[in-house]
């Protein structure tokens, strides 16, 4: 995908309708390693799965929408079977192009037409969701790709008042709150946790997202600001006060045996 063209990424069984910038979404996957906000999501993800007793070679996971592969790697590398699925074929080529590094495999499709069913023990979606307007549909897949009680751990961003030019650049449809959330995941999933992260976060988004419309500072590879470690910290200390407010939401839900009733 050529760098600094609006591109149109279309995966119809995923649900994905997106006009986005080339070059802002490159960079964003390239940011990963350095992205605090992202890498602090990660890390709850992490202490989520160690909570469910799900730290096993035996475990598979699906990264759903893995972008450059980065996190589905440090899963590999603590011992889970991973697969990371990316639609976007310029996401997906630098999470392959990483492949060596792990035990990883990644593919290149859409939820519907990954072959296995009812085979992860556990699916994860950081901000994918928003990515798609399919919605119902999209749940519905993943639910099929799911075993049954299967752990689902999603991550969104929060509020449609923070909807900006940052969603609009990755191609988001929506931002999420608890109840939006709760009830496009209820009819195949029992939540069990539904959590908002990052309130230090709203001050970013409305500073360069709303206001003044241009992207986020992106550090280079080979270090994190000092300012961006403080970040990182507040990130961790909120986490423990609960706030009825933030930059975005994470959920863990399971698998329903049988779907609920819409």
């Amino acid at each position: 995908m050529s760098k600094g063209v609006l591109a149109t990424s279309s995966s119809e069984g995923l649900g994905l309708k997106l006009i986005l910038d080339s070059t802002y979404t490159h960079e964003d996957h390239l940011s990963r390693s350095n992205d605090v906000w992202a890498n602090f999501k990660y890390h709850l993800t992490l202490k989520i799965l160690r909570a469910h007793c799900i730290n096993d070679e035996r475990t598979r996971v699906y990264d759903l929408g893995c972008g450059s592969g980065y996190f589905s790697r440090k899963l590999s590398d603590l011992g889970f079977d991973v697969v990371g699925v990316e639609p976007d074929l310029d996401a997906f080529k630098l999470a392959s192009s990483t492949q060596h590094l792990s035990t990883a495999s990644f593919l290149n499709t859409s939820i519907e037409k990954i072959e296995i069913k009812l085979d992860a023990d556990v699916i994860i979606m950081h901000d994918v969701l928003e990515h798609v307007d399919a919605e119902h549909a999209t749940l519905i897949s993943v639910s099929g790709l799911l075993r049954d009680s299967g752990l689902l751990v999603i991550s969104v961003p929060a509020s449609e008042l923070l909807f900006g030019n940052h969603d609009r650049q990755l191609g988001h449809f929506r931002r999420y709150s608890k109840s939006s959330l709760r009830r496009a995941l209820h009819p195949m999933f029992e939540v069990q946790s539904i959590r908002y992260l990052g309130a230090i976060g709203i001050f970013p988004i409305l500073l360069f997202s709303k206001i003044l419309k241009t992207s986020y500072p992106v550090t280079s590879d080979s270090s994190i600001p000092f300012s961006q470690r403080i970040f990182g910290w507040l990130l961790h200390i909120e986490w423990l006060l609960h706030l009825p407010f933030g930059g975005g939401l994470i959920v863990v839900a399971t698998k329903r045996d049988l779907p609920s009733d819409v």
